[in-house]
């Protein structure tokens, strides 16, 4: 799904161990970062926003210093945006619709953590781990248990494109 340019560019930070230092990160590819409360009355953004992405000339990101998912994992999210879908400006919620919102979701999991690295874990998942990546606590589960059902997403995946056995 990562374009071959952008993961190589990124072939370093998979290198190493998590956390990953998302702002240097995000330095490294020019983009200005703030972090901010982002309520109902900022520049008319809805609750549930996680953050924002825009060009004024260069690229600036806002990160919502309350989102839900995390400061680490919005802005991921929203780099996901600026590699994945580029010259678009984004205003990303916590609900995700969409393809492009999908493929920076996946983008960000796979970023922060990595399937290796998460796939070595052990249940029951703790807060330590989840700090260990930078992300929290429910953000990792869900990322584990999406690892490890894998499996049941491919074959929904195949029978939604008729490649897969279909009931009768």
């Amino acid at each position: 799904m990562v374009p071959q340019e952008v993961a190589q560019q990124l072939a370093a930070y998979h290198a190493l161990q998590p956390p990953l230092d998302i702002i240097a990160l995000l330095q490294s590819f020019s983009i200005q970062v703030r972090v901010a409360p982002l309520t109902a009355g900022a520049a008319g953004m809805c609750m549930g926003v996680i953050g924002f992405l825009a060009r004024v000339p260069d690229w600036l990101m806002v990160v919502n210093q309350d989102a839900q998912i995390g400061q680490a994992l919005a802005a991921a999210h929203l780099l996901g945006h600026y590699l994945l879908h580029a010259d678009r400006v984004f205003a990303c919620s916590s609900v995700v619709v969409g393809p492009e919102e999908v493929e920076a979701c996946a983008f960000a999991d796979e970023l922060l953590m990595p399937a290796a690295h998460v796939r070595a874990l052990t249940a029951p998942i703790t807060c330590n781990m989840a700090r260990d990546f930078g992300v929290p606590l429910i953000q990792l589960i869900r990322r584990y248990r999406d690892l490890q059902f894998e499996w049941v997403h491919k074959i929904w995946d195949a029978r939604a494109r008729g490649e897969g056995p279909t009931e009768r």
